[in-house]
């Protein structure tokens, strides 16, 4: 943890971001979990949901909030489930 934290740390104050978010930060985790080969740790840190865009969209053209509802938790049940097999697929082959 403290060598991720270090060269998560490292970029940011090296760059000149204007602006930092929790959402960053979760992707900088997320590459940097990748580039040490820690795999499982980055699907466990995996963010589910929709994109700020997609969502946008959706609640632009969505008239129903029951329907809206609806397709929110369907698509993050699904992501969970697949990142969840993904998972225990990694655990199985161990």
């Amino acid at each position: 943890a403290e060598k991720v934290t270090i060269d998560i740390f490292r970029f940011i104050t090296s760059s000149n971001l204007k602006i930092l978010t929790a959402p960053l930060i979760r992707e900088l985790v997320s590459y940097t979990l990748s580039k040490f080969g820690l795999e499982i740790a980055r699907l466990k840190n995996t963010r589910i949901g929709f994109p700020y865009k997609d969502l946008e969209a959706k609640i632009a053209e969505c008239q129903d909030k029951d329907e809206l509802k609806e397709y929110i938790y369907t698509g993050v049940i699904y992501e969970f489930n697949e990142v969840k097999k993904l998972i225990e697929d990694s655990n199985d082959s161990k």
